[in-house]
């Protein structure tokens, strides 16, 4: 009884026999049921299946403590169940290891003897090619296969063996035939065939190589989900869909799929064989998986299977033993499990870990084939290397420094930074392997859903279901948000979303291939799932619109890389043009002529002839794989409108790429302000730059206003503390003003109530909100110590007088519970105040808190506090700064993120504001048509070239319903619960018989240097005063009412006074 796999435990009874077991999620098993099967009637099998969960224990067993691939929930049979009659002395496994240096092939063959009794015979082996049938070579050997399993060996060799490479997958086929008898002359005859083919993959010198010939390795990588919810054939709706993903993937230029935290199926393993396409294969226990008692066991079990189960296909050309996993005993564990690899197989590479979240840059990422160590060849990784930090770096997540193995995701749109890092990761150490980025779309949830149907699969399947969710919630706010003017069909905006990404794929190439320290890239990812639209195709395997010709140039051997800096900016002001050309040993070495042109509305604005040079191989015998052409800074002067920057070569190649297209504005055309307008919480730079555009600016007072006015709002923080002026303000507004609020940041109460100085909370840091008893405080304080901010945390309270202070550390494990696992430095002013705080064993175990105090003395009127990572991210669940003489003047805590900071927000619900998380999985901003964006890129999704650094995270959600909600941004397909988000970027509401405008992009960051801020300024304004004219209204008569209704009554500027309790 052969089962293909059962996930992830399986206990088989046949007719109320129990015949046997097997534990392990993807791998095939075979139980013998001679004596339990009843011949000639009817036989009842019965398979108990334990599928974990991850919140509940069976049998002792906990989904995180076995393999699951991060917790995939799709248990039960996943691959066919054969009943089959075998005989009683059979091959039960052939291992082929084909010698591309000699052509010869090892065959390891094991024997089954289920006779109780020892057979003699022989083994016969012959091999040729797969294709034609032929024999090319035969050998023969006499064997004993005595009870039980035995191991037999021959070799036999190819002459003139022809290689398996990407574009000539060439394979041959190896037969084994077994001949046996026992004394009383009883025979058996027992045939089993594989194919295999000669190929060598390994790194040399930090860059790939197949059979001897440098590769710049283009893989990405998937879950292999299908629509009815698993990873089984079943799971697919025709059988042609697990093939299909790879005959894209081939045919869009990749040579390399990866499949994460789990292992292909036969059938994909089959193809890939066939069409010369490499795999890189993990097994579910590369990935969450957690220590415990049977980790070892099970890791190395899970391991092992998905090893001998798929060692004799040549597509498959990588081992990977982990994903993301840090520092601990499971990565310590797999370190060791190299010995264990080379025991079933030496022909492959194998990679330690993707991503090296460990940090252990003494340990190398890679094992080249027959090499029983690590080897460090990529990134800073070398004998006594210093550990990268044991926190990734906040503005490349998922990326520890000087890892060779390397994870980047960004935040999206890539803020310049991140466009450096990417060009330049690798320029002080050896070669990196870029294992995982990418930017991803929203999903067409519509069309995914509407494939259901049209297959006739059930409505009630949990991807349907979460499909239809997301879809009636987009569908719902859209029209809440008025946006059917913007589109025909919500759907349109899915369309163009994944449309746009396309030019966000062909950055992220441009970035990487300018790169010549990139020596291969993973790209996140193959297919939309329903939380998250990482893919270049959708979960259907329909290719998204373009994204096959941005694949194709992405990919491409040789090609421009083209940057212009800004992609938008101003007629008569310098851009900066770069040039690289990606050269994957395509152009020989040797000098080629270049032609670059600037082209626009005018024509030809800019050119330059030039040379590329392709230098003479280095010592390694390989050129780079990018050279650069051109950085130069040009001013151009042409009319406002779209530009091309085109490269071409003159001859001797032909490069893809080479066009990029960027825009320029005048100046000039900015539309003029004939109104004035107030100013309250701007820099002098605003007031300086409105005033250059004819804007009459007069700071708003506290005096009332005769007339109806137009009141510009900044973000300086002196505005945050200045109750009375809020007042007056929503006075001014009831009375027919219009309010511009440029920051959703004004809104705040400063930081902590501090009564003397200011407490900023600044660095790159995260929060997690939870709840749970914290015995060793006030019950009060749970809600306190429950909660944290953890990462890159850093404290400045700046204003101070000078004395003696007492600052107060509040923190509490709420996240892991063993000792070890978060260590970190403090220090205040320069000076280490904590060293090695482990907050388990400081606490007195989990969920406890832990509280330190520190006497400081102000330098040059600053506290400054920085947390510093040892052992996993630092965290503080609170912050109380007392002055000299013990009373509270700041505070700061994770749990005021629960609570709302928007104090002066002038609406009754106040909602909340937050800053999305735009990585791989963003948002897409989408404007209506307004006199807000008149002259911009509008109504639809605003582009990211367009529009640049002024797209903001920040959006505003739960508030009272606006009048008019002028740009939205949706997540449709995302991490986030339930798959989706939305919120208000720019609305408008009504107060009293004014208004006033909530905006949260970056407009005052990118004034007189970016247009579209620099417009969006002038229009709001121009909008405002429209409606803004004549003598202000009197006050309503309930004004009192409205205030306490907003709250501004019973706000106050800092915290009420508090006594340091010892």
């Amino acid at each position: 009884l052969r089962f293909g796999a059962v996930h992830y435990l399986a206990e088989v009874w046949l007719n109320g026999a129990v015949v046997g077991g097997h534990e392990g999620g993807e791998s095939p098993f075979a139980l013998d049921v001679t004596d339990a099967v009843r011949t000639g009637e009817e036989n009842l099998l019965a398979v108990r299946v334990v599928n974990l969960s991850r919140t509940v224990e069976i049998d002792g067993m906990r989904q995180v403590e076995t393999p699951s691939g991060f917790g995939r929930l799709h248990g039960g049979i996943i691959h066919p169940v054969e009943l089959l009659e075998v005989p009683v002395v059979r091959i039960d496994d052939v291992h082929v290891q084909p010698r591309p240096a000699t052509g010869e092939i090892d065959v390891t063959i094991r024997v089954v003897n289920d006779a109780g009794t020892a057979f003699r015979g022989r083994l016969t082996g012959c091999a040729g090619p797969a294709k034609t049938g032929e024999i090319a070579v035969f050998a023969e050997t006499e064997a004993e296969f005595p009870t039980g399993e035995s191991t037999h060996r021959f070799t036999l060799t190819i002459e003139q063996h022809r290689l398996w490479s990407l574009d000539d997958p060439y394979l041959y086929r190896v037969i084994v035939d077994l001949e046996a008898c026992r004394g009383d002359g009883v025979g058996i005859r027992h045939q089993k065939s594989v194919r295999c083919g000669f190929r060598d993959f390994r790194v040399i010198n930090g860059y790939f190589h197949l059979n001897g010939k440098r590769v710049f390795l283009r893989s990405m990588h998937t879950g292999a989900l299908f629509p009815a919810g698993g990873c089984s054939p079943v799971s697919a709706p025709t059988p042609g869909m697990p093939r299909r993903d790879l005959i894209l993937a081939k045919a869009c230029g990749f040579n390399m799929v990866r499949f994460l935290a789990g292992a292909a199926l036969p059938e994909q393993l089959d193809c890939c064989d066939e069409i010369g396409l490499m795999i890189y294969e993990e097994s579910m226990a590369s990935w969450g998986l957690e220590d415990s008692p049977q980790m070892a066991e099970r890791y190395d079990r899970s391991l092992c299977e998905m090893i001998v189960r798929d060692r004799n296909h040549p597509c498959i050309t990588i081992w990977g033993l982990l994903n993301e996993t840090p520092d601990g005993p499971v990565f310590r564990h797999a370190v060791e499990s190299l010995k264990l690899v080379r025991s079933l197989d030496d022909s492959r590479l194998v990679i330690l870990g993707s991503g090296r979240w460990d940090g252990q840059l003494d340990i190398g990422s890679l094992s080249n084939p027959q090499s029983r160590e690590w080897e460090c060849q990529w990134g800073a990784e070398g004998p006594g290397a210093t550990a990268s930090a044991a926190a990734w770096d906040m503005n490349h997540g998922g990326y520890f420094h000087g890892v060779g193995d390397a994870h980047v995701y960004p935040a999206a749109p890539h803020p310049p930074f991140t466009l450096e890092f990417l060009r330049t990761l690798g320029r002080d150490t050896k070669p990196v392997f870029l294992s995982e980025y990418g930017i991803g779309s929203d999903s067409n949830v519509f069309r995914e859903l509407r494939h259901y149907e049209q297959a006739g699969m059930r409505s009630d399947l949990v991807w349907a279901v979460t499909y239809r969710g997301i879809a009636e919630r987009f569908t719902a706010n859209w029209k809440r948000f008025g946006m059917d003017g913007v589109y025909a069909f919500p759907e349109d905006m899915l369309r163009e979303s994944q449309r746009l990404h396309c030019r966000q794929r062909l950055l992220g190439f441009d970035l990487i291939r300018s790169n010549p320290k990139i020596c291969g890239f993973n790209l996140t990812g193959m297919l939309d799932h329903p939380s998250g639209g990482e893919g270049v195709w959708t979960f259907w395997r329909e290719l998204k619109p373009g994204i096959a010709d941005a694949l194709s140039d992405g990919w491409a051997a040789l090609r421009w890389c083209l940057f212009v800096d800004p992609l938008h900016g101003y007629s008569g002001r310098k851009v900066k043009l770069e040039a690289v050309l990606a050269n994957e040993d395509v152009l020989a070495p040797g000098d080629y002529p270049v032609t670059l042109r600037v082209h626009g509305p005018a024509g030809v604005a800019w050119e330059k002839k030039t040379t590329v040079r392709i230098p003479q191989a280095g010592p390694d015998g390989d050129t780079p794989l990018a050279v650069p052409v051109l950085c130069q800074r040009v001013k151009l002067s042409g009319p406002a409108g779209r530009y091309t920057f085109a490269a071409n070569l003159e001859c001797g190649g032909a490069p893809f790429g080479g066009r990029l297209e960027f825009r320029l504005s005048d100046p000039a055309g900015l539309p003029a302000v004939k109104s004035a307008v107030r100013v309250w919480g701007v820099d002098q730079s605003v007031h300086d730059w409105l005033a250059s555009r004819g804007v009459r600016c007069r700071p708003f007072d506290k005096s009332a206003s005769k007339n109806r006015e137009v009141i510009v709002v900044g973000k300086n923080s002196d505005v945050q503390g200045d109750a009375a002026g809020w007042r007056n303000l929503v006075a001014q507004i009831a009375r027919g003003s219009w309010a511009i609020f440029l920051s959703p940041l004004v809104f705040r109460q400063k930081l902590g109530g501090a009564k003397i100085g200011e407490l900023h909370r600044i660095g790159r840091f995260l929060t997690s909100i939870r709840d749970f008893e914290v015995p060793n405080v006030p019950k009060r304080e749970w809600e306190v110590f429950s909660k944290e901010f953890y990462h890159n945390v850093h404290y400045l309270m700046s204003g101070l007088p000078s004395g003696e202070y007492v600052v107060e550390l509040g923190m509490c494990e709420g996240h892991l519970p063993q000792p070890d696992t978060r260590v970190f430095d403090v220090r205040i002013n320069g000076r280490i105040v904590l060293r090695d705080f482990d907050l388990v064993k400081a606490a007195g175990g989990f969920q406890r808190a832990a509280i330190r105090e520190f006497k400081v003395r102000p330098s040059r009127g600053k506290i400054e506090i920085d947390f510093l990572p040892k052992v996993g991210m630092p965290s503080i669940s609170r912050l109380r700064i007392f002055d000299p003489k013990g009373s509270l003047i700041a505070e700061d805590t994770a749990l005021s993120e629960t609570k709302s900071t928007l104090t002066w927000l002038p609406l009754a619900n106040k909602g909340r504001y937050y800053e999305f998380a735009d990585w791989l999985y963003h948002k897409e901003c989408v404007a209506k048509r307004h006199p807000v964006f008149d002259g911009l890129q509008a109504p639809g999704i605003m582009d990211w070239d367009y529009y640049g650094p002024v797209i903001s995270r920040g959006l505003f959600e739960g508030q009272d319903e606006p009048e008019e909600v002028i740009a939205a941004a949706f997540a449709v397909g995302h991490i986030c619960p339930g798959g989706y988000a939305s919120g208000m970027m720019i609305s408008q509401h009504a107060f009293g018989v004014g208004r006033f405008i909530l905006n949260t992009f970056n407009i005052l960051e990118n004034l007189s240097v970016h247009p579209a801020a620099d417009r969006l300024l002038l229009n709001m304004i121009n909008h405002a005063a429209t409606f803004a004219k004549g003598l202000a209204a009197r006050l309503p008569k309930d004004f009192e009412a409205t205030l306490k209704r907003i709250g501004y009554l019973e706000t106050s500027t800092g915290v009420a006074l508090a006594t340091r309790q010892t």
